[in-house]
């Protein structure tokens, strides 16, 4: 509440001035700016500072420079808006979303004009609009496999909208610059944004325009990654159709798939197109062989084998006497109406572990919009691999469980079921 000094010798004249140009402050103000009504529990995290939502957030008029940016990328990158946008009095960008799922993008016009490096301007929209198409779900601090989809969406959007090759290296200067203390080095963001890049620059290869996809919409599946089909000789699999019946098109099973897989713990996940529909690759994980479940998160997305042993004298010598040996799986999703086999010699781990640098980060329309009929299948696959020193080759391995005990064991069927 605004408080007026009291003064016996104010007139009222005076006192009518005065309130007078109180209320046309005021009025003037509330024009330029409103305090955000937003619902009360909400999760925010600020792109630089990944720090949380300022308890109250003023809103402006919209920056039009800014967010033609933001449409620009999002029709370059062929993605839709799923989000409102604001500009705020937060320290820099941020994304938030409200307690019924709606989502925002935050921003602070006057943080973004006092940036030059126009390269570096729009890597950071574009990073925050990769949280929100992504679905991130806002686990303050961001994992490293949420900013990693960012930074390859970022990379993507930047060749797509024309930013050439070269300005990628001043790009990582003004990372290292604006950033030195980011718990992700900036030579792994600028890895994560090439590979972005590199994949933009091959969907628009031959291309003049990115308008000539709008005219040759079957180039955009020419230039998406393709899964091996007949698919690589699996160690287990299962059939996850009964989950999906009553489904219309692609996207409503991804969607669904992609929620099970999240809240089951495997944020990282690739795409690939096979005939007939998509297939979708979890990161490699350690797990337990003899229960199928997952190893600790302290050690699970390690690629080196981690002995989870208490301390002991027995165990010490133990590690000396006999190597130790891991259990490494990853699962493929393959969705399609077309029949499922598997042939040819069983892949190297490494070939399954390049599968997450290789695929796409989310699927086109021209997928998604393939409908989803009585002949469509949801096929899990699980590829297995024993390693008995960290230094030796990894060997694929026929399962010791079922494909289904793979799956509930790991909590997906689980939370599959949790619609």
């Amino acid at each position: 509440m605004l408080q007026l000094p009291y003064s016996q010798n104010f007139d009222k004249f005076s006192k009518f001035f005065l309130v007078f140009i109180v209320l046309f402050t005021f009025s003037t103000v509330s024009k330029a700016q409103r305090y955000l009504d937003l619902d009360g529990s909400f999760i925010y995290v600020c792109i630089e500072t990944q720090s949380p939502v300022p308890k109250e957030l003023v809103s402006y008029e919209a920056d039009e420079t800014i967010e033609a940016i933001i449409h620009d990328i999002l029709d370059k990158t062929h993605k839709k808006q799923n989000f409102e946008i604001i500009n705020a009095d937060l320290p820099a960008i941020g994304t938030l979303i409200d307690k019924t799922g709606k989502k925002y993008l935050l921003y602070n016009s006057a943080y973004f004009n006092g940036i030059d490096d126009a390269t570096l301007r729009t890597n950071l929209i574009a990073h925050a609009i990769g949280h929100l198409i992504n679905s991130h779900r806002h686990q303050l601090p961001f994992s490293e496999d949420e900013e990693m989809d960012a930074d390859e969406y970022a990379g993507y959007a930047l060749r797509s909208i024309g930013v050439p090759p070269t300005a990628l290296m001043n790009l990582l200067n003004a990372i290292q610059k604006r950033f030195p203390n980011n718990k992700i080095s900036p030579k792994e963001h600028l890895e994560a944004i090439q590979r972005g890049f590199n994949k933009a620059d091959a969907a628009l290869r031959n291309a003049e325009h990115a308008s000539y996809y709008e005219n040759n919409v079957n180039d955009i599946l020419k230039n998406f990654p393709r899964f091996q089909f007949p698919v690589p000789k699996q160690s287990a699999d299962c059939s996850l159709k009964d989950w999906f019946k009553g489904y219309q098109n692609l996207e409503q099973v991804d969607n669904r798939l992609s929620k099970a897989l999240f809240d089951a713990g495997y944020r990282s996940k690739r795409y690939f197109q096979v005939p007939g529909g998509f297939a979708v690759v979890t990161r490699v994980e350690q797990y337990d062989q003899k229960s199928c479940t997952p190893k600790s998160e302290q050690v699970r997305w390690n690629s080196k084998i981690v002995r989870e042993d208490s301390f002991s004298i027995s165990s010490y010598v133990k590690s000396f006497l006999f190597p130790e040996v891991g259990y490494f799986r990853l699962f493929v999703f393959v969705v399609t109406n077309q029949p499922i086999t598997s042939k040819g010699e069983a892949i190297k781990r490494e070939t399954a572990e390049a599968w997450l640098n290789d695929g796409a980060n989310g699927l086109p329309d021209l997928i998604k919009q393939m409908p989803f009929t009585s002949s469509t299948d949801v096929f899990s696959l699980v590829y297995e691999f024993r390693v008995r020193d960290t230094n030796k080759e990894a060997i694929l391995i026929p399962s010791s469980c079922q494909g289904y005990t793979h799956l509930n064991n790991a909590r997906i069927i689980q939370c599959l079921n949790q619609r």
